[in-house]
Parts: C-alpha cells; structure tokens; sequence
C-alpha cells in the first residue's frame, strides 16, 4: 500500500520521506554555515547524519541483503546500475561523514586530520546531493515510471 499513490511499498514510501527530511536538514546546515553559525550548524548536520544512519541500518542496508541475488544476476541491468551507484555513493557519504564528525568531536593523531576541513565538508555535500540524487532515481525507477 502506496501512500504516495504509486507501486511502492509502505516503506519504500516512508522512507522517501525520510530522506526527503534528511536532505532537508542537511541543506539547512548548509545555510547556517554560510552565515558562519557553526554551533546551530554542528546540530542540524549531526542529527542529519543519526537519522541516514538509522535509514541505513533500518531500510537500505537490509533491503540491499535481501536482493542480493537479483543484484548479482542482473549487474548490468539499468535498476541495478541506478542501485549500486546510490550504494556506493552512500557509502563514500556515510564514511566522510563519520569521518568529519570524528575530527571535529575527537582528538585525532595528527596523521589522521584532513587540514582542509572545510574542502571536505563541502566536497561530503556535493556526495550527499549525489547520494540523494541517485536515491530518488532509484525509487522513480522501481515505483513510479
């Protein structure tokens, strides 16, 4: 059962939502650090970055192990391309993400500090518009077209 009147399942839907939210936070913590409001900023990205990890664990991780099979069978068919792109993308984002909070709230071995902290911030968000992207293309490609 649809909620947004399509062929996808009730998660599929929440999830979307979800994301869409997510997204949304991660834009408004964009905006505050353009206006160089880095406490309000800190906030919104770490609680965007809890909530794709819960998304993660909760739906996409396990919905990837439960198509395996059909991800192995059809490597190279378009839906599946659309899939392991977003896969790797959320992956490459999950870990720069993980990264970032790590050397901002941790004292790391300075063999581990990017010193450009704001190029890789900047650079996480162009993968996170990527990942989303990807993620939305993957649900209009299975639920919608």
């Amino acid at each position: 059962m649809s909620i947004l009147g399509n062929a996808a399942p009730l998660g599929s839907d929440l999830n979307l939502l979800f994301q869409i939210a997510i997204f949304l936070l991660v834009l408004t913590g964009f905006t505050f650090a353009r206006r160089q409001e880095y406490e309000v900023h800190e906030k919104w990205m770490f609680s965007a970055i809890v909530l794709a990890a819960v998304s993660f664990f909760v739906w996409m991780a396990p919905s990837y192990a439960r198509n395996f099979d059909l991800v192995i069978s059809d490597f190279y068919a378009p839906g599946i391309i659309i899939t392991n792109v977003h896969v790797i993308l959320g992956i490459i984002t999950g870990i720069l993400s993980v990264y970032i909070v790590a050397r901002m709230k941790l004292d790391l071995p300075k063999k581990f500090r990017v010193k450009r902290v704001k190029r890789l911030m900047r650079t996480t968000l162009a993968f996170w518009v990527l990942t989303f992207g990807f993620g939305t293309l993957f649900y209009v490609w299975y639920f919608v077209r």
